[in-house]
């Protein structure tokens, strides 16, 4: 009679060796499944960034068509609707500066370009860093 160890007589058939190859085997399915999703990760952050990216070329396009136009007159087919709705935003954006301004007790004189942030040229808008973020406020819905 064969006297079976405690590994051999707790694991059932195949002995301690099963249950090893057993373990082995659910340790590279799991192991694979987080190289699988770290990748689907790093390919979801990798298209939200060239999307981010192409919005920004299209915010400078467009600004460079409308400074052209203002400065040159060019004048592109289809394009007048949005030239006419820009000039409208520019000039509530004057009032509402100039409203501050008289709310506040300044002294009141027109807002240049500049001052309302249509400018040409303005600064790129700096990220904000999170450092303090709990896990439980990262978004979990983003596919």
């Amino acid at each position: 009679m064969v006297k079976k160890t405690m590994f051999e007589s707790n694991a059932g058939e195949g002995g301690f060796q099963g249950l090893w190859n057993k373990l082995l085997s659910m340790f590279n399915t799991g192991k694979e499944e987080v190289v699988r999703s770290s990748r689907v990760s790093k390919a979801r952050l990798d298209l939200s960034s060239l999307k981010k990216d192409r919005e920004r070329v299209f915010e400078r396009l467009g600004e460079e068509v409308y400074k052209r136009h203002k400065e040159k007159g060019i004048s592109i087919p289809g394009l007048a609707p949005f030239f006419t709705e820009i000039e409208m935003i520019d000039n509530n954006l004057s009032s509402k500066g100039r409203e501050l301004k008289e709310l506040k007790g300044e002294a009141v004189i027109s807002p240049s370009v500049t001052e309302t942030g249509t400018e040409f040229n303005k600064r790129p808008r700096k990220r904000s860093h999170r450092p303090n973020m709990m896990a439980s406020e990262v978004r979990q819905d983003v596919k």
